[in-house]
């Protein structure tokens, strides 16, 4: 007989139900857990609030990102997070600091639309960041385009790895016997080397963005503590 298995929500109200009996059954499943409710039952069984407000906040981020499928990784990446709290242009200073920081570029910086966007290009191509206040709260959309890095790498890279195995083949006699048959290695040569630096190229990338990202919302998130912890300040 197959064991039965809970889904997120059903673990969540066991685990609720377990710790407060006097609450037994279902909450309002419509409307879910509170993140204080998860918090304290996390605590129960020993999870920082901390770490549950970090993988509350991952589900908060909207990712963009296709895997190409012939260079086996992405050429475009872009991340969003709404952050509760309205950042003012006074606070972009310091949010340039923590983005050219992590991106280790100077970049360029706009503040001309109400709002912070933050640019610079790499050999792989360009990084973006944009902080958008909006109400109540704040947008931060990091962004990388690497079309024209990937577009150059596998045309620079694949050829000259094609090369090189062309005149190996050659110098080792193998040409004249493989005849047609070389082609498939001549080509194999020229692209799986080329992917697999891609691969590794873009999954940095996308670290740095994301690191960016992790960065510049702690940043507006701390501006927000600032003003709670003084409202009379000035903004």
């Amino acid at each position: 007989m197959t064991e039965r298995r809970y889904d997120e929500e059903e673990v969540a109200l066991i685990l609720r139900n377990a710790i407060d009996p006097a609450h037994r059954g279902p909450t309002e499943s419509s409307q879910g857990l509170t993140l204080a409710e998860v918090k304290e039952i996390a605590a129960e069984v020993g999870i920082d609030a901390k770490v549950v407000e970090a993988a509350a906040t991952a589900l908060e981020i909207r990712s963009t990102r296709t895997a190409h499928p012939l260079l086996g990784a992405p050429m475009t990446y872009q991340y969003e997070q709404w952050v509760d709290g309205r950042i003012s242009a006074e606070d972009y200073a310091d949010l340039m600091l923590a983005i050219r920081r992590v991106m280790q570029r100077h970049g360029i910086a706009n503040t001309d639309r109400g709002e912070l966007d933050w640019r610079a290009r790499g050999g792989l191509g360009g990084r973006y960041v944009t902080v958008r206040p909006s109400g109540d709260r704040t947008l931060v959309r990091v962004m990388g385009n690497f079309r024209d890095g990937a577009t150059a790498l596998f045309m620079g890279g694949g050829m000259m790895g094609a090369i090189g195995t062309l005149a190996i083949l050659k110098s080792v006699g193998l040409l004249a016997t493989l005849g047609l048959g070389a082609a498939p290695v001549i080509a194999a040569a020229g692209y799986l080397p080329v992917r697999l630096l891609w691969r590794w190229l873009a999954r940095s990338e996308d670290r740095l963005l994301v690191e960016t990202l992790r960065e510049v919302t702690m940043a507006v998130e701390g501006k927000r503590s600032e003003e709670e912890s003084d409202p009379s300040a000035p903004r």
